[in-house]
């Protein structure tokens, strides 16, 4: 076989189906209840069922405007032509991506490991590790957080297919390049890989038993060219205005150098903490010991440096390396605004896959020189181990499931961030539990990060109390704090879009209530002004379905006609545009 023994094609089918089980509760959850329940995943679903996904449209331009990331959409698209708005196969796209990954780490271990006592126990037990560690729910269960395993994904085959080229099957070196160029379109992270596996060619190599090229430089130029081709097509992707770098840049000289290093060290320390400890799990990671976890990175650093020149550990030292260089975009986030909490659990999924083998290959030397009651011993530990990191994955994958436990889970970590108030907040009000969601947002008032999302909410209570006036009032405040607050420049546009949806609807529900016939008119106009605006934020069409709508509700067939069109033309894709023609074709016999 290419890769290795059928006894190891056995246990990668075990590793498969293992992994696969463990998730297979949340998607039942899913499946059953027919809807995401986690957060941000029904604004995503919601802005890919509004957008047509296309190859070339992909590939032309960024949905996000900040990020470049077409692989990404590459699977959105498919599991748009084979699940439409079914959340469950989304789900089910991210967990494939797991289980294949944890398959993918077992041959490398194999490769990377071939000269260890122990290989085969190894390899699985830090698949195991991977598969089962609970700071990978995030990634896995979160819709939204799918870029981490499909760049894992793709740049685990690079890094596989370069080891099959070093054992002589010179045929995996192009598939290594396209996996790789695949990785870092489909998230930044991936621009570890092509520094990673030059180091290994340049230096590492030689601690695993593999002989270093002899045209390498050449060789590994295909692999390090790859990153200045993903910035000059990022740069057009992006329309040569990269918003992401920019904020990064502009935080970065705008902050103090000593800021910076604090919390460049700070970061790595609570990473790697995060990989040895995970707990407490939390969505929204805000504030950290800078202090504590800086004197950690500072030793890691360190620790990294002086096994870098020591032969004896050149091995250790290369997952070390592994585990670090994945970090670094999440650390050039902790200081900055570009994300909506500055230290997330998904930002660890690749540097996982080292620290597995690394962390198996520790306890089991361990093993190797125990006698044969401190073997059994450390085996129970073992077992132990793993069934401990597999129930905390199970139960943090079943609270990715419900929606209210979830948001009360992180608001009571995190009860300071706004974010995660309004969160909380908004499940109390579609449980109707709109006391307890108005004394938490009035708490959030207080909190840290943008307020518009507590004045939107705040919006929402008062038209369920039907005070419209003060309604309205919250919802103009909301668009004065995202038009004040340059920390919301990347989602603005969506902001304004559903702060204008939530206009129109105020505006229709005052036209509901109203007797006067002049009156109601008036509301409906204002109802079609706001709905205007909301498809000039977002391109959503279907607002000119619903504008058409309205205007068919005020006897206004010509300018029903028009938006009935504009709606058909962009809008081909289910029931709906063959319902607007059906009605166009009523209006316009009627003119």
């Amino acid at each position: 076989m290419i890769f290795t023994s059928s006894k190891h094609s056995y246990l990668a089918i075990f590793l498969f189906g293992i992994t696969l089980g463990l998730y297979y509760p949340s998607l039942i959850n899913v499946f059953f209840k027919g809807s995401v329940i986690s957060i941000e995943d029904n604004a995503l679903l919601q802005t890919l069922n509004n957008h047509d996904l296309t190859v070339k449209s992909i590939f032309q331009f960024s949905l996000e405007g900040k990020y470049c990331r077409p692989f990404i959409y590459l699977t959105f698209l498919v599991d748009q032509k084979v699940w439409g708005d079914n959340p469950f196969g989304y789900r089910l796209t991210n967990v494939i991506f797991h289980t294949l990954n944890v398959v993918l780490l077992f041959y490398i271990s194999i490769n990377l490991l071939k000269e260890f006592k122990y290989k085969l126990e190894a390899s699985l037990f830090a698949s195991l590790i991977f598969s089962f560690h609970p700071a990978s729910v995030e990634a896995i269960s979160w819709i939204s957080g799918r870029t981490d395993p499909v760049a894992t994904f793709w740049s685990l085959c690079a890094i596989l297919f370069y080891l099959l080229v070093k054992k002589g099957k010179l045929y995996f070196l192009p598939l290594s390049l396209m996996a790789l160029t695949f990785a870092v379109l489909s998230k930044e992270i991936a621009l570890a890989t092509p520094i990673l596996i030059a180091a290994f060619e340049l230096y590492y190599c030689q601690f695993f038993g593999y002989t270093k090229w002899r045209f390498s430089n050449y060789i590994l130029t295909l692999f390090i060219v790859i990153i200045p081709v993903y910035f000059v097509y990022r740069s057009y992707s992006l329309g040569g205005s990269d918003l992401g770098l920019s904020l990064v840049a502009s935080d970065l000289l705008a902050k103090d150098p000593t800021i910076i290093i604090e919390y460049f060290f700070g970061s790595y320390g609570f990473y790697i903490k995060k990989l040895i400890y995970p707990y407490p799990l939390n969505m929204t990671i805000t504030t950290i010991n800078l202090l504590l976890y800086s004197i950690i990175g500072f030793l890691v650093l360190v620790v990294f440096l002086f096994m870098s020149f020591t032969k004896r550990m050149g091995k250790n030292s290369f997952f070390m390396l592994w585990i670090l260089l994945p970090l670094g975009p999440a650390v050039l986030i902790s200081f900055t605004d570009i994300a909506w909490t500055p230290w997330a659990e998904r930002y660890l999924y690749f540097s996982l896959a080292p620290f597995s083998i690394l962390t198996a290959k520790a306890v089991l030397s361990c093993y190797e020189k125990c006698d044969d009651k401190g073997k059994k011993h450390l085996q129970i530990i073992i077992y132990i181990a793993l069934f401990f990191l597999a129930i905390s994955s199970l139960f943090r994958s079943s609270l990715m499931n419900d929606d209210e436990r979830l948001w009360a889970d992180t608001y009571r970590k995190s009860p300071h961030f706004i974010t995660t108030a309004a969160g909380y907040a908004g499940t109390l009000i579609k449980a109707e539990k709109l006391i307890k969601a108005e004394i938490v947002l009035n708490k959030a008032m207080n909190g840290d990060g943008p307020k518009h999302e507590v004045y939107i909410l705040l919006g929402n209570l008062s038209k369920k109390a039907g005070t419209y006036d003060k309604a309205e009032s919250f919802f103009n405040r909301a668009l004065v704090e995202i038009e004040n607050d340059d920390r919301l420049v990347m989602m603005a546009g969506m902001y304004r879009m559903n702060i204008f949806k939530s206009l129109a609807s105020l505006d229709l529900d005052r036209a509901k209530n109203s007797t006067d016939q002049i009156e109601k008119k008036a509301y409906y106009l204002k109802a079609i002004s706001n709905l205007d605006k909301a498809y000039v934020e977002s391109a959503d069409a279907f607002n000119l379905y619903n504008i058409a709508k309205l205007y068919l509700l005020i006897d206004e067939s010509e300018n029903a006609a028009e938006y009935l069109k504009k709606f058909i033309l962009k809008w081909q894709k289910d029931g709906y545009s063959l319902a607007a023609a059906k009605l166009l074709q009523k209006v316009q016999s009627k003119q």
